[in-house]
C-alpha cells in the first residue's frame, strides 16, 4: 500500500500540514545552530498535540490539535514500509531511517504502540557526517588516536540523545577518508551513508540485510574487515563475537547505552555468568583502546 508524505491532514501552524510539512519544521534555518539542531525531534501521540523537542524542553506546536488515529497513521506510515507497519500491527517496536529525497535529508524514526494507539518519535540526521575535530574531544590527539588504531574495542556511552552515532559515524568517516581499509558496519537503521573514499564501505542494516548483530558479526569476520561497527552490544553472543574480533586484529565499534565507561563495563560483565567475570575482566583489558 502507497501512502503520500505530502497528503496534508493535520492543523498546525494555521494551515493542514503533511508530514513532510512537520519534517521542514526541522529543517527551518532559525531552528539550527550550525550544524547542531535547536529543534532535535519530533513526537507524535495518538491522543495528543504534535510536540517538538526545542532547546531540550518539548513544546506543543501551534495550533495543534490532538492526533486522531487516522491522522498518526497518515504521519507515520509514509516513512516506513509495508513490512514495517505490518510489524506495528504485531505490537512490535519498529526502528526506521527515512530519507527525504527532495530534501535531502534523512531522519531517524521509532514508531511503537501505548494506550492509546501508534506513537512515533522522528530525529532530524545532519546532512553531512561532522569532522571528529567539530564533536567536542578534549584534544585532537584523542580521536587520532582512535582513527589510527590497528585493532582494540572502541565503545562510545552515553544516554539516549547524546550524540554516539554521529560520534561515531565521524569517526569511521575519517578511517574512511584517510586508511585503505575494508570497513564493514552492522546498523539498526543505517543512519549515516558512508561512501568508498580511501576505504571500502559495506554498511548493513539488521532486519533489511541481515537477521541480528550477531549473525552479522559472525559473518563480517569470514569478509576480511579491517573496521567494523556493531550498532550495539545487546546481548552476550554480540559481545562476546566483538571481543573475539577485537582480539584478532580487527578494530571494533560500539555503543552501549550508559552514563559512562564504568556503566559500560558493568553491562558487558553482567551478560555473563558469574564464573566468567574474571576471565571477562582480562579479556576486556587487552581489547579496549
Amino acid at each position: 500500500m502507497r501512502h503520500d508524505p505530502d497528503r496534508a491532514i493535520y492543523p498546525c501552524e494555521g494551515r493542514l500540514c503533511s508530514i513532510h510539512d512537520l519534517l521542514a519544521i526541522l529543517l527551518r534555518p532559525e531552528n539550527r545552530d550550525g550544524a547542531l539542531a535547536r529543534i532535535s525531534d519530533l513526537h507524535l501521540r495518538g491522543g495528543a498535540a504534535a510536540r517538538v523537542r526545542a532547546d531540550g524542553d518539548l513544546r506543543v506546536l501551534p495550533g495543534a490539535a490532538p492526533l486522531t488515529r487516522e491522522q498518526m497513521e497518515g504521519l507515520v506510515y509514509p516513512m516506513l514500509s509495508d513490512e514495517q507497519i505490518g510489524r506495528l500491527g504485531r505490537l512490535e517496536d519498529v526502528d526506521a531511517a527515512y530519507d527525504w529525497a527532495g530534501r535531502q535529508a534523512s531522519f531517524r524514526l521509532n514508531a511503537f504502540t501505548d494506550r492509546d494507539g501508534l506513537a512515533a518519535v522522528v530525529r532530524v540526521l545532519p546532512r553531512v557526517v561532522p569532522p571528529p575535530s567539530g564533536l567536542g574531544f578534549p584534544e585532537d590527539r584523542v580521536w587520532k588516536e582512535i582513527t589510527e588504531a590497528q585493532s582494540g574495542l572502541v565503545l562510545v556511552t552515553g544516554i539516549t540523545g547524546s550524540g554516539k552515532s554521529t560520534t561515531v559515524a565521524s569517526l569511521l568517516q575519517q578511517i574512511n577518508r584517510t586508511r585503505p581499509v575494508r570497513i564493514i558496519t552492522l546498523e539498526d537503521p543505517i543512519e549515516y551513508v558512508l561512501g568508498d573514499e580511501a576505504g571500502m564501505v559495506s554498511q548493513r542494516q539488521v532486519g533489511r540485510h541481515v537477521g541480528s548483530f550477531a549473525a552479522g558479526l559472525r559473518s563480517a569476520l569470514r569478509e576480511d574487515p579491517d573496521v567494523i561497527f556493531v550498532g550495539e552490544m545487546r546481548d552476550r553472543e554480540t559481545v562476546a563475537l566483538a571481543l573475539t574480533a577485537a582480539e584478532t586484529g580487527h578494530l571494533v565499534f560500539s555503543t552501549l547505552h550508559t552514563r559512562d565507561a564504568r556503566g559500560a563495563l558493568s553491562r558487558i560483565v553482567d551478560l555473563f555468568p558469574a564464573e566468567r567475570t574474571r576471565e571477562l575482566c582480562s579479556q576486556i583489558s587487552f581489547s579496549l583502546s
